[in-house]
């Protein structure tokens, strides 16, 4: 099924939804920073959250103070999930917090977004996609539907759950929670991308594809595509740096770093204080390849010199374990 605009709308602002913890406040308030500035229109923005320390509170404090929308926050109990997997190493238990959006939220329908997008127009055409009587309302995630192996039928969309249009009011009447334990206990190890598979299985045959400017997801595009697509949009729409690669790490496509930059330096964060650096092979082997896309083969050449000493030292001591052990 495919979204059409809705004329009008019965609330005078715009719900959204965000789930995050501590340790990913900056990210979060970045992401919702990016929202209300570019908002045409008043919002009402729930944040899901737990293990918030004091100082993460008066930091909220702060944001809401000078914001003009109205701020909710959710205290979410997270040992609902404590047998719940993610399916992916990079991806925490937070991201099931979503879930529970029907029951914490009181609105008709909110947009939930994830922590780690920037949302660079206001969400108003997004919010009065007319459903048509489905749950949720989302953008195709391609690479997501050819790996996922929770069973769906051929021609079945398989949404990216970053950001969702969601009536609420229906996925409430439909104990959507109920549900997604279900599908959970049933398909276990199927559900290889966690929540998403679940919300993409409950919803099956309930959902509505808006336009793909509404997820633009990097890890759907090329390396250093994700700012020249959003362009493609005439500069509206929203950026996820969905996968591995966000634009605090040093490895990252820099013009979507400056993008996201240019908005944590508004809220006083600060580049050196986030910049995430290499720490694993795989992420010296991206560093690596960001510099060769960018053509800085001195840089590029210095740290593949780097992963190679790394490798060779690492065999070394495998042996020496090994040797170790035969004695």
């Amino acid at each position: 099924m495919t979204a059409t605009p809705k004329p009008s709308r019965a609330e005078t602002f715009i719900p959204c939804v965000f789930s995050f913890s501590s340790a990913f406040l900056r990210y979060a308030l970045v992401a919702i920073s990016s929202l209300l500035k570019n908002a045409a229109g008043p919002y009402r923005i729930y944040c899901l959250v737990f293990d918030l320390t004091p100082s993460d509170q008066r930091i909220l404090q702060r944001l809401f103070a000078g914001a003009k929308a109205q701020f909710v926050l959710v205290p979410v109990d997270t040992d609902r999930f404590q047998d719940w997997d993610t399916g992916m190493a990079h991806i925490s238990s937070a991201t099931f917090n979503r879930l529970l959006t029907p029951e914490t939220v009181p609105e008709r329908r909110a947009i939930y977004l994830d922590s780690d997008v920037l949302v660079t127009c206001d969400l108003g055409e997004l919010y009065d996609t007319d459903l048509g009587g489905a749950w949720i309302g989302g953008c195709v995630d391609r690479k997501g539907g050819r790996m996922t192996t929770v069973p769906l039928p051929a021609a079945e969309p398989y949404l990216n759950a970053g950001v969702l249009l969601m009536d609420i009011g229906r996925l409430r009447a439909n104990n959507f929670f109920a549900r997604c334990n279900a599908v959970r206990r049933e398909h276990g190890e199927a559900l290889n991308f966690g929540d998403q598979c679940i919300i993409n299985k409950v919803a099956e045959g309930r959902k509505v594809v808006v336009a793909p400017r509404w997820n633009i997801l990097s890890h759907d595009l090329e390396f250093g595509q994700l700012v020249p697509q959003l362009e493609s949009y005439g500069g509206e729409g929203i950026l996820h740096f969905s996968g591995i690669t966000k634009p605090w790490s040093e490895w990252s496509d820099q013009r979507a770093a400056d993008l996201w930059f240019s908005y944590a330096t508004e809220l006083g964060i600060r580049r050196d204080s986030v910049l995430r650096k290499p720490v694993t092979i795989n992420d010296h082997v991206l560093l690596a390849a960001k510099h060769e896309h960018e053509q800085d083969w001195e840089q590029a050449a210095k740290v593949r010199k780097k992963l190679v000493r790394t490798l060779i030292t690492q065999i070394n001591e495998e042996r020496a374990k090994k040797l170790e052990v035969r004695t």
